[in-house]
């Protein structure tokens, strides 16, 4: 009997003993055991091939023993067409022990039957089995037979055979057949042929079997096959391919198997019609390459490689396929090959999880083209490549998360999309571009939107990350740092940045850092892009409008870029542009919580079209080595807001803005900027709008080295609770300070109206072209020169104002319109502590309750306009430089009315009262608050009051017939009490019906019955149809009858 698998099974029972038949060959029966009385003996496997020829005996097992001989050296035949029977099934079993029907392993296999015969298995429609022989080579170099041949069969299956073929056919040889398997056997060929060649055939299985081919010709050869699998195979050629597959069908899959060593490649696969699956496969220390595939590229056909090992091989490529859709994983190594790793051509998609490509010697690691389609990648190295580490191209998407291209001789990672998004996260390219002097870390380009996070571009010999997106470029919580540094050994090899961005749309970086590279940190722009390409010409052959540019907007968000650029003098000439940031823009540009520190030229550059704001970012201590450095500078279209940010101890400027638009800062410091060696000054900052005005609060412009503040505006400029103190000179070009430090100012096109040198030592200068210039609570003390130089076309103001200890004048004020000075003071200035002069026609020049102590030549030169001072202007608790509430704080908006006489409020709007004359406040209905004298400075507002808004109850005699609110301020504050010798008016409309009436005017009093508040009876006398009282208070009045 056989089991399941051919192998005999013994008899055990009493009666089988009794009907053991010995002798050897044995045929019996179907699958009965050796030794069954059905068997009968014969003295050579051919008489029993013969035998089962006869009518009937197809159906059956030959049993050979393990110790047959034969000096025969025919070709044993077992062709169907010479059986008297078909679709029969026959096993003919070797290695069986014959010997003796005492032995205890008699029927059971115990080795291989040695043989100098070739068997030739032909026209087989049942099935046939050869199990347990050793066919040896015996007609070297005359022979053209294979070992065993198999032709136009099906389900034939070759079992623990060692064969040697020395001839020039194969070891087995496979011809038009299928269901043929191949199993637990050793196959060696030593001429031409193949250890095994398997020819037009399908269903194909090879497990657990070696073949070696010892001349020419591929160790496992298979051509035209279909469905062919290969599983714990071994295959070795001396001298050509360990496999060989050409023109296959359906699929070729190999699980388990080695393939090493070989002359050729170890696996060599062209012209697959189907799908080409390796599992846990070794190619390794192949002459040609690991393993090359190519299938056509239909739908049908695809490359899948899990696992395994292509690794140490010589040629061109480790691993080379190009095929319908590629799948590469489950730790798959592309390692150390003497050339290129891995070359992946896929017409659609590629799909990589878990691989290495590392350490190929003189070539990449990884180069992957997705013709049509996407690119997916998670869990991939390509390190230390004698190029580039890996170079993928995607026709759609491309993603890429947890990979590492580090320390290759080229590039890091070069991947672009040709339509389509792509994403990087947790991705490195750090060390690259040392071995052969030129590699950066990573190029990317994509035609869609780019979102990268988690990137670490660190140490590499040039740049760190070129990346272009034809849309949204993202950045978040990435490392650009320490790259450029091999041009410190090679001054003139590429350029050194940490990253170089471009977007045509919106570019946002977050968390990330671009520091210690050894040129710029960051470049970056946006937006500049073309929309829909137009033909040249329409069909009237007019051209088309050019496209509008795509708008691109900058953001950055907790972005440091510091420290780059060689700090030291010798490495002058290795270097080109060491900034912190360069940035551009179309769109508006935001940074927030950035820093632009310590960089050997300038901190941070920017141009932006739009909008630009700056909030809570440094820029300080940049080392400023080249003529024309800086701290920050700004180019704008727009507007911009500066916000709670430094730009300190820079060697050069510490802060320039040219704008179109009105420049916002508050709550910035632009100080203890420094002249650098005697070449260019050190000063504070320029703020120079074309056709906008400034506001200044909250905000620090000291001890620079040229002057602190600069100012150019075409509109109002405010300043309140800033201090601009000990500036020093500075060293100053010779001439004016053209376009290569100011740049889109207020001037003509070929250079600023002004020149910078003529400030050099001033606190601060203020030029308003068009508008009138407003100081509050504010500083400029110990400036080497001028404490503080304005000029402007319509008023000035100041209020608050300290000027002390200046070398020069205190200030110099100079306006076309007027100019008032209150509650200021000008203490120990060298020259005069103010010289004002108001040249418009009937201009005046105001001094309100000023201190003036001390000044070299006196303490003022009013040398335009008649000159009004009033000693007695209240000033309220805070003094000049100190107190208020600069820079916003939630008071009024305040509307301006220079009109004197009637003012017509409709209630709760603030208006400014008159210097030279009376001023009186009206609401819709008559009622009136008539200021009686000039109230210069003084803001006021009226408001209606109903019964309901009282601020406390009506003494019960009295009825409400008429009330309103009339509050006074002056700078923040709030005036209860009006200056000394200063009265107001209060007049309540009548109407005839009540001309006869008797009323009085209460005055809610706040500081009566102890603080709580309480009504004043202030009475009132009756003019025409109007009930009148002049009094000396702000608050709530009412009319009651």
């Amino acid at each position: 009997m056989l089991d399941g698998n051919g192998e005999p099974v013994p008899l055990v029972t009493v009666e089988a003993a009794d009907a053991i038949v010995s002798g050897d060959p044995m045929w019996c029966p179907g699958t009965t055991a050796a030794g069954d009385a059905s068997c009968k003996k014969f003295s050579t496997i051919e008489k029993a091939i013969a035998y089962a020829k006869q009518d009937g005996h197809g159906e059956c097992t030959i049993y050979v023993a393990e110790d047959y001989h034969t000096t025969s050296k025919t070709t044993i035949v077992i062709d169907e067409d010479d059986f008297n029977m078909s679709g029969f099934n026959m096993f003919l079993v070797g290695g069986v022990d014959l010997s003796s029907t005492s032995s205890a392993t008699y029927g059971q296999v115990i080795g291989q039957t040695s043989l100098n015969q070739y068997f030739l298995i032909d026209d087989i429609t049942g099935s046939f089995t050869l199990a347990n022989f050793i066919i040896n080579e015996f007609k070297k170099n005359t022979s053209n037979e294979s070992s065993v041949y198999i032709s136009d069969s099906k389900n034939v299956t070759l079992k623990n055979l060692s064969i040697t073929n020395a001839g020039d056919g194969s070891g087995i040889r496979v011809a038009n057949s299928k269901d043929v398997k191949i199993e637990d056997s050793a196959v060696k060929d030593f001429k031409s042929g193949n250890a095994i060649k398997i020819t037009d055939s399908a269903d194909i299985m090879i497990m657990n079997t070696k073949a070696h081919d010892y001349d020419h010709d591929s160790a496992i050869y298979l051509y035209n096959d279909k469905a062919v699998e290969l599983k714990e195979v071994t295959a070795k050629s001396d001298d050509s391919n360990g496999l060989f597959s050409e023109f296959g069908k359906d699929y070729l899959s190999i699980i388990d198997s080695f393939f090493n060593y070989n002359d050729g490649y170890g696996i060599l696969v062209s012209d697959m019609n189907g799908w080409v699956s390796l599992d846990n496969v070794e190619a390794n220390f192949n002459d040609d390459g690991g393993v090359k595939i190519e299938t056509k590229l239909n739908h049908d056909s695809g490359v899948t490689i899990k696992g395994g090992s292509i690794s140490h091989n010589d040629g061109e490529y480790g691993l080379s396929v190009k095929s319908e859709t590629i799948e590469l994983g489950k730790g798959l190594q592309v390692n150390s090959n003497k050339k290129n790793g891995a070359s992946l051509w896929a017409h659609q998609w590629i799909d990589l999880e878990t691989a290495s490509f590392n350490g190929n010697h003189h070539g990449y690691g990884l180069h992957a083209t997705a013709e049509h389609k996407y690119i997916f990648i998670d869990g991939i190295e390509a390190n230390e490549n004698g190029t580039y580490g890996a170079l993928l191209e995607a026709k759609s998407d491309l993603t890429l998360k947890n990979g590492f291209f580090d320390r290759n001789d080229q590039e890091g990672l070069t991947a672009t999309t040709a339509d389509g998004e792509m994403l990087l996260s947790i991705v490195s390219a750090s060390g690259n571009g040392w071995g052969d002097k030129h590699g950066y870390g990573m190029h990317l380009m994509s035609d869609g939107a780019m979102n990268l996070d988690a990137l670490t571009v660190v140490g590499n010999f040039n740049e760190g990350l070129k990346a272009e997106s034809d849309e949204t470029m993202n950045i978040t919580k990435s490392h650009f740092d320490n790259n450029g540094w091999g041009k410190y050994f090679h001054p003139y090899c590429g350029d050194g940045y940490g990253a170089d961005l471009f977007s045509k749309s919106d570019l946002t970086i977050v968390d990330s850092s671009f520091d210690n590279n050894f040129n710029d940190g960051l470049i970056a722009e946006a937006g500049s892009g073309i929309g829909q390409v137009y033909p040249t010409l329409d069909s009237f052959g007019l051209p088309f409008p050019y496209p509008h540019p795509i708008i691109g907007n900058i953001t950055l968000e907790n972005v440091t870029a510091n420290n780059n650029g060689y700090k030291f003098e010798s490495s002058k000439e290795t270097k080109e542009d060491a900034n912190g940031a360069n940035l551009k823009t179309n769109g508006n540009l935001t940074i927030t919580g950035s820093e632009f520190n310590g960089n050997y030229n300038s901190g941070l550059y920017a141009d932006a079209a739009g909008k630009i704001r700056v909030e809570s970012s440094q820029v300080n201590k940049n080392e400023g080595w080249e003529k024309g450095d800086f701290g920050a500078i700004f180019h704008g279209k727009s507007s911009i807001d500066l916000l709670n940010s430094t730009f300190d101890m820079n060697w050069g400027p510490g802060l320039q803005v040219y704008v179109l638009g009105a420049i916002n800062v508050d709550g910035v410091s632009a100080s203890d900027n420094m002249s650098w060696e005697g070449y260019y000054p050190g000063y504070g900052a320029v703020l120079d709008t074309k056709f906008g005005g400034v506001t200044i609060a909250n905000s620090f412009f000291n001890d620079n080295e040229g002057f602190g503040l600069f100012v150019w505006s075409n509109d109002d400029v405010t300043v309140k609770k800033t201090e601009v103190n000990n500036n020093d000179y500075g060293w100053f070009w010779d001439g004016p300070v053209y376009a290569e430090v100011v740049m889109l100012g207020s001037g003509p096109v070929f250079g600023p109206p002004y020149d910078l040198s003529d400030y050099n030592g001033d606190g601060a200068f203020i030029h308003s072209e068009f508008g009138s210039v407003t100081i509050n609570n504010s500083q400029f003390n110990g400036n080497e020169e001028h404490g503080l130089s304005v000029e402007a076309w319509k008023d000035i103001t100041l209020d608050k104002v300290e000027v002390i200890g200046n070398g020069d004048d205190g200030a110099k004020l100079r306006a076309h319109g007027n100019i008032t000075v209150s509650c200021s003071k000008f203490i120990d200035n060298g020259d005069y502590g103010l010289k004002a002069g108001a040249t418009g026609l009937n201009s005046a020049v105001t001094l309100n309750s000023n201190t003036f102590s001390g000044n070299g030549d006196g303490d003022y030169d009013i040398w335009a306009g008649e000159l009004t001072e009033n000693l007695n202007y209240p000033c309220g608790s805070n003094g000049g430089g100190g107190g208020g509430t600069a820079g916003g704080g939630g008071g009024p908006a305040f509307g301006l009315n220079p009109l004197v006489g009637v003012i017509p409020v409709t209630g709760g709007e603030f208006m400014a009262l008159s210097c030279t004359g009376i001023s009186v406040l009206q609401l819709p209905d008559g009622e009136e608050t008539i200021f009686n004298q000039p109230m210069c400075g003084y803001m006021a507002t009226m408001e209606l009051v109903t019964p309901e808004d009282l601020p406390g109850q009506i003494p019960a005699e009295w009825k409400f017939v008429d009330g309103f609110t009339v509050t006074l301020m002056f700078g923040n504050e709030v005036v209860n009490n009006l200056p000394v010798g200063a009265t107001d008016t209060l007049v309540f409309p009548l109407s005839k019906e009540q001309a006869s009436g008797s009323f009085h005017i209460l005055f809610w009093d706040v500081t009566a019955n102890g603080g709580l508040g309480d009504w004043i009876d202030l009475g009132g006398v009756k003019e025409a149809l109007k009930w009148t009282k002049t009094h000396d208070q702000t608050g709530t009045f009412i009319l009651v009858e």
